[in-house]
Order: structure tokens, then sequence, then C-alpha cells
């Protein structure tokens, strides 16, 4: 936790600067066909690492580009993806996610773009410690101990500094989650005279944090 709040990171730049907070906001979505997504798959399996893997070598490189745009010198900081991670087990399903969340950080320099493929196994490393290591419950265990000192949890939040230059959720398929079992029609989950077309949101975001990003699949 000490590190990650102690050490910032590079925001993302804005297009142009902005007045207000709410000026900002905006949220799109954008749907991948059933063959976009296998390729995706299969780029990924073929890489010999996970599609969420693929998914943050890419954004990395997205981060960089979008400041390279937008400055003409790119500072020597670090980017970082902050990861929510469902901490629940088969005993917590009926526990609102959000209720039993840890959170991974990915931070990596933008020297370390520099070489795509050893940058692509670093991210495959970090992401299968997060997956087998509970590292997500660690940071929880962290704040915990670090609520025990008076004053600390306060005087790093407060800190101007950039926790995490973008957020990446993959929840997956929500609706495999669900504990009752419901008919599809077409693909759809249907509930009565009711079908679930589609799932959205996005994570919440802190001060200079500047993007999230929530992939799902459904039908």
């Amino acid at each position: 936790m000490f590190q990650i709040m102690g050490r910032g990171c590079a925001p993302l730049y804005p297009s142009k600067p902005v007045r207000t907070t709410a000026a900002c906001l905006a949220f799109c979505s954008h749907t991948f066909s059933r063959d976009e997504f296998k390729e995706l798959r299969d780029a990924a399996r073929g890489s010999g690492g996970m599609l969420n893997d693929l998914l943050l070598l890419e954004l990395f490189y997205t981060m960089h580009r979008w400041n390279a745009a937008r400055r003409w010198r790119i500072p020597r900081r670090k980017y970082r993806v902050m990861m929510p991670v469902d901490l629940r087990d088969t005993r917590d399903y009926e526990t609102p996610a959000a209720n039993v969340i840890g959170y991974s950080f990915l931070t990596h320099k933008a020297s370390d773009l520099r070489d795509r493929r050893r940058l692509a196994g670093r991210i495959g490393e970090e992401t299968a410690l997060i997956k087998y290591a509970h590292l997500g419950a660690n940071f929880v265990e962290m704040v915990r101990i670090g609520a025990n000192v008076r004053g600390l949890l306060p005087l790093v939040t407060s800190m101007r500094r950039t926790l995490a230059t973008v957020i990446l959720s993959n929840v997956g398929d929500p609706s495999r989650r669900f504990l009752a079992k419901f008919p599809r029609h077409a693909g759809r989950l249907v509930c009565g005279n009711l079908t679930l077309e589609t799932i959205r949101g996005v994570p919440p975001m802190r001060p200079k944090t500047r993007g999230a990003f929530s992939i799902s699949s459904y039908r």
C-alpha cells in the first residue's frame, strides 16, 4: 500500500484545459462481435497469455500514445493500472461483489514499452501473482494495518498524487453469477416478460485518475 500511495504515477493528460470536473465526464461503450472476440482471445492464447493480459498490454501502449500526442516531452514517470479484484469464494456468492473487493496494481515505466515481448511476459507474471497469490487481499490487509496508525490513512489519501493512471475491471459474464437459473433466448437472459439486453457500468474513479474501463462478456 505504501509503495502505491507513497509514489505517484503519470496521469492521463486532458485533451484541453478543463475548468470543472463535470465538464470532462463522458461514458462511451463499444460492443465487439462474436468473431472479433474470438480473434482477441486467440491472439492472447497465441502469445501464451490470457485475454486480460493482452488487454492490459494494449492499455499501457494506449496510455503512452495518448500522453505523447498531448505533450512534447513525456516525463520519466510510470503508468499504473488499478484492477478491482473480487475476493468472494463459494461461501460469499450471496454477498454483492462491492462488499468483498480488493485492489491490485500494475506499474510500468515508459521505457518498459520499448520491448513489447518482454513487457507481455512481465504482465503475464503479474496477473498470475494477482490471481494465485491473492494480492488484492494483501492490499486490503495493508489498509487495515495502516488504519491502526493514527492519521496515516487521511495523510496518504490526501496527497496530491495520481494513485492510478486508469482503472481496468474485467467482470467476465456477470449473468453467470446469478444464484437463480434463468432461461435464455438468442443468448439473452429472460426473466418473465423482461429480457436482459446488455450489461454496462464502470468502476468509480479517484481524483486525478481520468480513465476507467469495464469489460464484460454477455450473449
